[in-house]
């Protein structure tokens, strides 16, 4: 299955639905939490038997995986079967390998990085072999896919409402100020404000992003004119579409619930512009945006 129920990215006021690709069942998934390896009794009879250190190709094995659940934010207990390929200590997985399975609506994925005692842990990415080629890139921890905020946005942007695609620059911009998106403490909102830059104007982010990949822009008076919040792999994530008085649309991620914030709610925010896209509204036309990844949003 794939990782993201999408409820995010299906408002229906405003927008067309966005295909947010199949779901998993106990017979497959899509990227894993938390596992526990075993080798399946009818491998092919081919496949040496592996109860040293030791690099295999192909072994057939199981794998029990604990896989979000973006609608409750629960975890679920799912088994996959599949092949294996890469190092192995002591009959498990361990070192850097891949893992290849198909899920229930029969769509191939693999899990290519590292593992530990048998899970995914640590960086991998996972692809789904179908239409959409959804990837999933970051941290896996005991076998779960746990996502830095610049991770999940990462993977988010193909199938958001309004797709974009962060550059290498912003990515390792928001990994190194981890701490301000979103900005909670006094240090951070601090840290956060020094990082604005005052002249920085939305002409200027539609016209290009390149140079403003290390700027936070600021908005003083902005409408939510709608708000959406998801779990999406441990995270609570809130979206808002805002317009400002100059009739300009942002589309606002923010890591982080926001409660006192909905539908025609006057607001301000700062944050990091990743990419300037648009979505298909109900009039039948294309609205505009620029897409913020949030450091602070507070009602006006």
């Amino acid at each position: 299955m794939k990782k993201t129920s999408m409820l995010l990215w299906c408002s229906v006021l405003v927008i067309f639905l966005v295909a947010c690709g199949p779901s998993e069942s106990s017979s497959g998934s899509s990227s894993p939490s938390s596992s526990s390896f075993s080798q399946n009794s009818s491998a092919d009879a081919t496949s040496k038997s592996v109860e040293q250190d030791e690099s295999v190709e192909n072994v057939a094995v199981t794998i029990s995986i604990t896989d979000w659940d973006n609608t409750t934010g629960d975890s679920v207990l799912i088994e996959s079967e599949g092949t294996y390929t890469g190092e192995m200590v002591n009959g498990v997985p361990e070192g850097h390998g891949a893992f290849t399975a198909t899920n229930a609506e029969g769509v191939s994925w693999t899990y290519t990085g590292e593992f530990k005692n048998g899970r995914f842990h640590g960086q991998g990415t996972t692809v789904w072999d179908d239409a959409d080629s959804y990837t999933e890139s970051g941290t896996y921890t005991d076998g779960q896919y746990t996502p830095t905020t610049a991770e999940l946005f990462d993977a988010l942007g193909p199938v958001a409402i309004a797709p974009y695609s962060i550059s290498k620059k912003s990515l390792e911009f928001i990994q190194n100020n981890q701490n301000i998106f979103p900005a909670v403490s006094e240090d951070s909102q601090a840290q956060a404000a020094s990082l604005i830059k005052q002249d920085l104007t939305y002409p200027m982010l539609t016209k290009t992003l390149n140079g403003h990949e290390e700027e936070l822009y600021s908005c003083s008076s902005a409408t939510a004119t709608q708000v959406t919040e998801e779990f999406l792999f441990g995270h609570i994530v809130t979206s808002i579409i805002a317009v400002d008085r100059n009739r300009n649309y942002y589309y606002i991620l923010h890591d982080g619930e926001l409660p006192d914030i909905y539908d025609d709610t006057p607001i301000s925010f700062y944050g990091l512009a990743v990419g300037s896209s648009g979505y298909d509204n109900v009039g039948g036309g294309t609205t505009n945006v620029i897409v913020l990844l949030s450091s602070n949003v507070t009602v006006v």
